[in-house]
């Protein structure tokens, strides 16, 4: 697909990474690269939070029953495990039980109240969710049981409602809720699940004249990266860099995040960054949990629980192995990541027919209906495999009782730069939430004719359109630049993106600095000075196509830049998102 691009601003002089945060819209870049202690904000200024430690400790104290429920995703499994963990060390007779979801629920459904009612526990904690189960939470309150509800999510507007059907003026008529979203004196809000509980074991902390709740900052960083945390935010940053240094000098507390990490050491380059935890380590958990049998889930809650037992497993060209639990989790992780891979690849076919048939391309969103025997936990990935192929924003819905349910996926170098902002102003939807290009979507079935109508009348160009950091051609591009870039490999993440670079570059190709490598033979690899241009996903094809075009050939490349280590040597790279090439109108000039 053809391409512009626009120059945010000129690198300068100086050190090129202060230009590249304000482009991102960070103004203080010292206290964004050095976020401190100073950054906390006081965990008293969470509405109710001291009321909450009472009744946790009113019952740590007279030996009550205890059950977590664990919500359903990497920051639900980490929100739990601290809270447990934290219990565990500081009140060793209690007995926590707790409750894991068996699907994609969250909060309290009908099977999940189920089980409470069925165990009565004296006290139930709720990290990451519940907030906005109001109906659940009364029933509750009526059967004598105490709540604590630590979350981040914001109130809903059938909570809202309920708010004014019950005349209730005080969200703790039904249990005690601390949510940072409810809190009119916290300024962050963008702690997730896990910084909540986090809070509240400091606030313990300060009860008890301890210090355990920083030894759980490993889960902290996991579970607010995994949940796409704000990181702009200085404390939210401050505690994400703070567990990672955790893990990185392998002094974090927990076991399975070691384990992990190090199974990934390779994709990770042996340097733990937010991007590595989002895109390597976040993804695994996600799978099993996506994925996994009751039994499995149970293993990988044991695991983050650090439990110590071994079990036997069947491992490949070894057989049946006695190992930790925190290994057996992993390689289930690793087995249900493969899976989950397999079925997305296998619905993306399915849905590209339906595309090719009905001309779906033709509009600004790629917008597709999955059939029944879809599994519902999956449209996200395949709304994200289907702009990623189609490069402009997918949405993939299921029915469901005459509503369509899915996923909305955004992307950003298209004209719609907000997939959530645009569903929002159609005014089709009866429900939009979520992150601004990762969003969930309900619709009416016979609203989806005129959401097509409202498509078709978009202005369209079918070209992408590039925001990049700066401009490098032959005369200033060289290692210098890529080196100095690349030094900061542990600042982006989340909604803080890597630097994106145009690079027009004139030089002669030839067999023994322009190759197609790999097993599958999908990768180009240019060799531009001592710089290394590489080209993932491509085809021998295309290979061809550049090759015919003769020796001389302008490049026009949307691309970042990277170190390559191998076998010691390190490098500088520049991984092509995107490219344009043709004959060049001038000859190359002389190097020595």
């Amino acid at each position: 697909m053809d391409f512009d691009y626009n120059v945010r601003g000129n690198l300068g002089l100086g050190n090129p990474i202060n230009t590249i945060l304000q482009n991102r819209g960070i103004s203080n870049t010292g206290a964004f690269l050095n976020p401190s202690k100073k950054n906390m904000e006081n965990a008293h200024l969470l509405d109710n939070i001291d009321l909450a430690v009472d009744l946790f400790l009113n019952h740590m104290n007279n030996s009550t029953t205890v059950t977590v429920l664990q919500d359903c995703d990497c920051d639900g499994i980490t929100s739990a495990a601290l809270i447990i963990l934290y219990i565990n060390e500081h009140f060793p007779k209690i007995k926590v039980d707790y409750i894991i979801h068996n699907g994609k629920e969250h909060g309290l459904d009908s099977k999940t109240m189920s089980k409470i009612i069925s165990s009565m526990p004296d006290l139930l904690i709720i990290p990451d969710a519940g907030s906005n189960d109001l109906r659940e939470l009364k029933k509750l309150k009526q059967l004598g049981i105490d709540v604590i509800v630590l979350d981040h999510h914001d109130k809903s507007k059938k909570t809202a409602r309920l708010q004014s059907i019950y005349h209730l003026d005080d969200f703790n008529a039904f249990g005690v809720i601390v949510n940072n979203q409810f809190s009119t004196n916290v300024k962050d809000k963008s702690m997730t699940g896990v910084g909540i509980v986090y809070k509240f074991c400091l606030v313990i902390d300060e009860r008890l004249g301890t210090n355990t709740a920083n030894k759980y900052l490993d889960l902290v960083a996991l579970g607010m990266i995994a949940d796409i945390c704000d990181l702009t935010q200085l404390q939210t940053r401050y505690l994400v860099l703070e567990g990672i240094k955790q893990i990185q000098e392998a002094t974090n507390e927990n076991k399975f995040i070691s384990e992990l990490v190090k199974s990934q050491a390779f994709v990770l380059h042996n340097k733990v960054t937010i991007l590595g935890i989002g895109w390597y380590i976040a993804p695994l958990i996600n799978s099993l949990i996506r994925l996994g049998t009751p039994d499995d889930k149970q293993i990988l809650m044991k695991a983050f629980l650090n439990d110590t037992s071994k079990v036997v497993m069947k491992i490949r060209g070894k057989g049946e192995q006695e190992i930790s639990i925190q290994e057996c989790a992993r390689r289930l992780c690793e087995k249900y990541k493969r899976t989950q891979k397999k079925l997305t690849e296998d619905y993306t076919n399915i849905l590209i027919a339906q595309v090719d048939e009905y001309d779906l391309n033709s509009y600004p969103v790629i917008c597709c209906k999955a059939s029944d025997d879809f599994t519902n936990t999956f449209t996200g990935l395949i709304a994200n495999k289907l702009k990623s192929l189609y490069q402009k924003p997918s949405l993939v819905l299921r029915e469901n009782e005459n509503i369509l349910v899915g996923s909305a996926r955004g992307f950003e170098e298209s004209r719609i730069k907000d997939i959530k902002s645009f569903c929002q102003k159609s005014k089709l939807f009866k429900l939009v939430e979520g992150h601004p290009n990762a969003c969930g979507v309900h619709i009416k079935i016979d609203k989806i004719s005129e959401f097509y109508e409202y498509l078709a009348k978009q202005e369209t160009d079918n070209k992408l359109h590039y925001d990049v950091d700066a401009k490098f051609t032959n005369s200033t591009l060289n290692a210098t630049w890529i080196n100095l870039i690349s030094e900061y490999s542990e600042v982006w993440g989340n909604n803080i993106a890597e630097p994106v670079f145009a690079i027009e570059l004139t030089f002669t190709i030839s067999d023994s600095n322009f190759k197609l490598i790999g097993a599958d033979k999908t990768t180009i690899k240019i060799l531009y000075q001592n710089i290394e241009i590489i080209k993932f996903k491509t085809t021998e094809a295309e290979y061809k196509n550049i090759k015919c075009l003769g020796s001389d050939i302008k490049f026009i490349i949307i691309g970042k830049f990277s170190i390559n280590e191998f076998r010691g040597n390190k490098t500088p790279q520049i991984v092509v998102e995107n490219w344009q090439y043709e004959v060049s109108k001038s000859k190359s000039k002389f190097r020595f």
